[in-house]
Order: structure tokens, then C-alpha cells, then sequence
């Protein structure tokens, strides 16, 4: 396991107690993953939320929000696979900077914050029908997924210059209902359901076969802070241990909607990524073990709650 035996050698929303025991830097407001992550996290930990981009790392200021006991979270950096296409030697320039910036203040400072980095099962490539956990070799089919492992080499990097905890979390795909998620390439399984429920046909590419592992956004967001309050330096994971084809999963939606879905079957576009046509059937167990932590979400469970957020 490289890179985890390598990695083991604005605006605030501030919520004043001197009970806090713990600060949270949260990278990125404006994403499904941070709303839910800010609602959970409550009154145990001071949270501070950087929302703009150019906040990110362009003008840096929140840095002096660090101190002792603080917990960055990195929840978005343009992260979309379409800004990432049109964007993707500036945005990992942008990073690398950031990251310098980063070691600096640290160093001058001497002030030691952990740090969790949400990446990408992606990573993996096509694993076929391979169980996938940490120790499988990456192999990113995408400009998206290289800048994740461009990322993850920054975080590992960093840490150890500074002697740092920090936490990678490989997510699978993420189950869940939200208005935030603009993106054309997020939320598929709530746009199909938002599509069914009008009784719109529902197009599918190639056999809808391939394999998927969806998380349920609590027990996902559960294992984030998990990660915050419980510092366990490593790389995982985080994903729910079980995997589905669309076809079922459609007809998992016709039982629960009592409808019968109209399909169309076509071929994949030109432009498609290889990536798309991939099979995921991940393991968790790393994560489980060493954070207690489990899902409670099953997908029947996932696409019920969904639906109900829809109606």
C-alpha cells in the first residue's frame, strides 16, 4: 500500500462556546456534501466555512483561522468534471500554489491543523469485477481523476514536511437528495426519479449493466465526521460495500413508485469517457475497522427518502 505507508511514516459561520474542543475549516459551501456535513457536526466543533473561490487559494486569508486544535476539511476545489476539462492545467497550478502557501504558513506559524481531503473511487480506473480496496493499484482514466491523485500526492506531501494527520476518503458514488447540486454530471439517480415521476422516458446508455456502489449522503457524511473527531492518518474507502446496475435499480424505483419505467436503450456518444462504461464494487472494511463505523442506509432505504424529498 504506497501511498498509505508514505502517508503514515469568505464567509464564516462561527458558533461561539468555550465548550468547543475542536475547529473545522470547511474548503467549499457550495456542495451537497458540505450542507449536510455543516447540519451534523452541531455544537461540538467551531466551524468556519470558506464559500468563494477565490478564497480558496487565490487570496488565502483564512489561513490565519488555523490554530491548536483545528480540522481542515477539503470538500471542493472546482471539483466538477466539466469545470475540470475546461480548467485542468490552471486549476492544478492553482493548487500547487495553494499548497505552498499552505507548508509556509504552517511552518512559520508552527501551528499543526489535521486535515481530511475528500477524493475519488475513481481513481481505481475500470476494476472490472475486482473487489476494490486500498491496496489496488490506481490507474485515473480522467482529467478529474488525475487532479484527485494530484491532490492526494499534495496532502501526503504536505504532511509529511509538516509532520501532519491527515485523512484521504475515497467516496463512491454519493445517494441523496439536494437542490444545491447544479452540475450536469451530479445527482443521476434524483433526476431519474424527477423523470419518472412525469412519466418521461428514461434513456439509458449501453446495457445499464454496469456495476455502481451508491452511499447513502448520511452514513457518508456520518463517516466524515467520524474522520474529524476520530484522527486516524491513512487513506480509505469510503463507500458502502455493496454495488447495483441501473437496471436494477430502475426496477427497484418501479416497485416503489408502482409505475412500469419507459427505457430507451442507445449507444454511448463519441465523447463518452471509458470511465463511464466502468464496473465498482468497493470494500470498506479498512474504514469500518479502524473508525466503527457502518451504514444504515440500505438503497431501497436511500431511494425512499429521495422520492419523498421529490414529491
Amino acid at each position: 500500500m504506497e501511498l498509505l505507508e508514505f502517508i503514515l511514516k469568505m464567509k464564516n459561520i462561527n458558533y461561539h462556546s468555550k465548550m468547543y474542543k475542536k475547529e473545522v475549516i470547511i474548503i467549499g459551501k457550495n456542495s451537497f456534501i458540505s450542507q449536510k456535513l455543516v447540519n451534523k457536526l452541531g455544537r461540538k466543533e467551531k466551524i468556519h466555512i470558506i464559500e468563494k473561490r477565490e478564497n480558496y487559494y487565490s487570496k488565502p486569508v483564512w489561513l490565519n483561522l488555523i490554530k491548536k486544535n483545528t480540522t481542515i476539511v477539503f470538500l471542493a476545489f472546482d471539483s466538477s468534471l466539466i469545470s475540470q476539462k475546461n480548467n485542468f492545467f490552471s486549476f492544478n497550478k492553482k493548487i500547487f500554489n495553494f499548497f505552498d502557501l499552505l507548508e509556509k504558513h504552517i511552518k512559520k506559524n508552527k501551528i499543526f491543523p489535521n486535515i481530511v481531503f475528500l477524493s475519488t473511487v475513481t481513481v481505481y480506473g475500470n476494476t472490472k469485477l475486482n473487489l476494490v480496496n486500498e491496496n489496488f493499484k490506481l490507474n485515473p482514466q480522467t482529467e478529474y481523476d488525475i487532479s484527485k491523485i494530484f491532490f492526494e500526492k499534495l496532502v501526503l506531501k504536505l504532511s509529511v514536511s509538516c509532520n501532519l494527520k491527515s485523512t484521504i476518503l475515497r467516496l463512491s458514488n454519493v445517494l441523496g437528495f439536494s437542490e444545491i447540486s447544479k452540475q450536469k454530471d451530479r445527482g443521476i439517480l434524483n433526476k431519474i426519479i424527477k423523470k419518472i415521476k412525469i412519466n418521461e422516458v428514461i434513456q439509458i446508455y449501453g446495457s445499464g449493466k454496469y456495476l455502481r456502489d451508491y452511499i447513502d449522503i448520511d452514513d457518508l457524511v456520518n463517516g466524515i465526521i467520524k474522520s474529524i473527531r476520530i484522527c486516524k492518518p491513512g487513506i480509505y474507502n469510503l463507500c458502502s460495500g455493496k454495488s447495483y446496475s441501473l437496471i436494477y435499480i430502475l426496477k427497484k424505483i418501479e416497485k416503489m413508485m408502482s409505475v412500469k419505467i419507459i427505457k430507451k436503450f442507445v449507444k454511448f456518444p463519441k465523447n463518452f469517457s471509458n470511465i463511464e462504461k466502468r464496473d465498482f464494487k468497493g470494500s470498506n472494511k479498512y474504514f469500518s475497522k479502524n473508525f466503527n463505523w457502518k451504514t444504515n442506509f440500505s438503497l431501497e432505504k436511500s431511494l425512499k427518502k429521495i422520492y419523498k424529498e421529490i414529491i
